[in-house]
Order: C-alpha cells, then sequence, then structure tokens
C-alpha cells in the first residue's frame, strides 16, 4: 500500500494530467526582453560563483539525466521520448545550453539559448541590425532553490548569446510564476508583451501580443517593426 501511494498513484496522476493536457490546456505567458547592448556582465561576474556549484555546457552525456529531472510543467504534453528528441534537437543545433551541478554531481539545473528562427514568437523582429534570441527552458530543481542557481546559469546562457552577436534576449513565464519573474526584472529584462498558449486535441496555438513602448521605453517597438500580434500552429 505504502508503495501504491508513493509511486504509483504519482506517476498515474502525472499521466492522467498530461493526457488531459492533450485534450484541452490554456496558458498565459509573460514576454520579457533584455537589450544584451547595456549587459555588459561577463560569466562569474554578477554573480559569485559557489564551489559547490559547477556551470558548464550541455553535453549529449547529460541527456538522460536531463530527461530525468526535466520539469512537468515544460513538457507540457509531451511524453518522455518527446522530451529526449526535444533535448537531443537542440544539443545537434548547437545551441547554447548550460547545466548546473552540485557538489555530488548531479544536475540542479539547466537553460539554453536559441536563435530567434527556432522560436516560437520567430516573428517578433527588432529590425535587420537587431538580431534576437530567446533564453528558454530554465529551470533549477526544487532541492537547489534558493541558492541562486538560476542566476548563474543564466548568466552563462546570456554572456554566450551576447558572443554570438544577438541585440536581445527574449523570455517567456508563465504569468503565475511571480519570484522568477521579479528576479529577471531586477536582472535588467522587461516586460514586453503576453503570449498565450492553447492546446485542443494535441494541436497547438500560440497568440503573442507585444504591447506598446510604454511597458518597455528602451526597446524599440514601433519603427514597423517591434509590435506583433500573430499565431503560430504547430
Amino acid at each position: 500500500m505504502g508503495i501504491y501511494h508513493s509511486t504509483i498513484k504519482p506517476k498515474l496522476a502525472f499521466m492522467a494530467s498530461r493526457a488531459y493536457r492533450r485534450l484541452w490546456s490554456r496558458i498565459t505567458f509573460l514576454i520579457v526582453a533584455l537589450d544584451l547592448s547595456k549587459w555588459d556582465t561577463g560569466p562569474g561576474s554578477l554573480y559569485s560563483s559557489s564551489d559547490k556549484i559547477k556551470v558548464e555546457p550541455v553535453k549529449y552525456t547529460d541527456l538522460e539525466e536531463l530527461c530525468a529531472v526535466y520539469p512537468e510543467e515544460f513538457r507540457w504534453s509531451m511524453t518522455d521520448a518527446e522530451v529526449r528528441r526535444s533535448i537531443k534537437q537542440r544539443l545537434d543545433s548547437n545551441a547554447s545550453g548550460f547545466v548546473a551541478r552540485g557538489e555530488d554531481g548531479s544536475i540542479l539545473g539547466a537553460e539554453w539559448g536559441i536563435d530567434s528562427q527556432q522560436s516560437q514568437m520567430h516573428k517578433i523582429s527588432f529590425g535587420e541590425s537587431s538580431p534576437w534570441c530567446e533564453i528558454v527552458n530554465g529551470f533549477v530543481v526544487p532541492e537547489a532553490r534558493g541558492r541562486q542557481v538560476y542566476a548563474q546559469i543564466d548568466n552563462m546562457v546570456v554572456h554566450a548569446m551576447k558572443q554570438k552577436g544577438y541585440k536581445f534576449a527574449l523570455g517567456q513565464m508563465k504569468i503565475e510564476r511571480h519570484a522568477i519573474i521579479k528576479s529577471l526584472l531586477r536582472r535588467g529584462y522587461q516586460l514586453i508583451g503576453v503570449k498565450t498558449a492553447v492546446s485542443r486535441f494535441g494541436k497547438r496555438t500560440w497568440h503573442t501580443t507585444v504591447v506598446p513602448e510604454i511597458m518597455a521605453p528602451s526597446i524599440p517597438s514601433k519603427s514597423g517593426s517591434g509590435s506583433l500580434s500573430g499565431s503560430k500552429s504547430k
């Protein structure tokens, strides 16, 4: 009975929740942007690296362990095989991914930076001379929260993307994730829009709206480029 309640029952609940999300779900995200021309922090200089935390590029050998700790909230309605394939595609495309490991070598968190053309928000444009990237799927395992793990990972990813020549870094967070949104705003990100994701019978549709420049005065949003209302299906 104890095994049923501690292992089988939670797994059944996750399976039922994932199956329901395939039929119907609706999630609202806030879109944030970081002006990399004003971001001059190198890796490790904003947040001192802890001797107990090591941040390094994601490798193919990390694949299985990443799949095991990948947060349920990022899975949407994906199966384990789909999660594994998604992470492998990032590795194949040479996306800038970083993973944090603790003293015992276990994964504490991870995050990736991808080109705008790989983003669900690819229609957003700040002009031809202002290429942008998206910071995606940043997470920290529950037992490592409160130790600045995410800040250290994000610092490395943003630095890597700036080195590649990107002018802006965009991110999207669930609207109820107040702590991470506040943390990003303190780090210099600005709110620029809202994205709604709807899933019906396994088909996903996104609707993205970038708000007026009042929300983000230093991010170019008029001049015909940063103002968008569009959708994408997958």
